[in-house]
């Protein structure tokens, strides 16, 4: 993934053929093109928005469909079986499987009709209050049932190494997750000590 502080591609860009124009009221670059999401899907409470901002997490439930979480479920099964140069093994050889593999998008059909077909950007928009929303990368993680290795309490923002206030990050899984295996957050710790 690019490591300056930029953004990357709209999600609905990812893989067009040409750049589509801007809309005549956003910047625009060759590399970068600034489009506008549509409206957030009527999923979303707009009380949502306001909880994310108070507390740095929230659940959207029902968001992505059946046709989405299958593509997920193709991405992931691209990744593993043709993993990237930035590919890693997050436990040891001993403990099961926990691998993960970084901006998959680049060589993943299914992940760029994902992240263009899917709500996801809409949900961002609607998160965040931002007219233009990027993706700064993908990250597909793969805990095999059995696997002991726990991901430590973490915050994702130092490692994107961009600066701002207005990103999602987007856990999605694709099978069912025991509440001890799920993802879990501190509310409030995007605000700082």
């Amino acid at each position: 993934c690019n490591k300056r502080k930029q953004p990357h591609r709209n999600f609905r860009d990812l893989a067009a053929a040409s750049p589509p124009k801007p809309p005549t009221d956003a910047p625009a670059s060759p590399n970068q093109p600034a489009v506008k999401p549509t409206p957030a899907s009527p999923m979303l409470d707009p009380a949502l928005a306001a909880a994310y901002h108070r507390c740095g997490a929230v659940l959207v439930r029902r968001a992505f469909s059946a046709s989405h979480l299958d593509l997920a479920a193709a991405a992931i099964a691209s990744a593993l079986a043709s993993p990237s140069p930035l590919a890693l093994r997050a436990s040891p050889a001993a403990d099961g499987a926990f691998r993960e593999d970084f901006c998959t998008y680049r060589n993943s059909p299914a992940m760029q009709r994902l992240l263009r077909e899917s709500p996801a950007a809409e949900i961002a928009a609607a998160l965040t209050g931002a007219g233009n929303i990027r993706m700064y990368h993908d990250h597909v993680l793969v805990k095999e049932p059995g696997t002991k290795q726990k991901t430590p309490w973490h915050q994702d923002l130092p490692y994107y190494n961009v600066e701002g206030e207005q990103f999602v990050s987007m856990w999605l899984p694709v099978d069912p997750v025991p509440v001890e295996s799920s993802l879990r957050v501190v509310s409030g710790i995007h605000r700082g000590p």
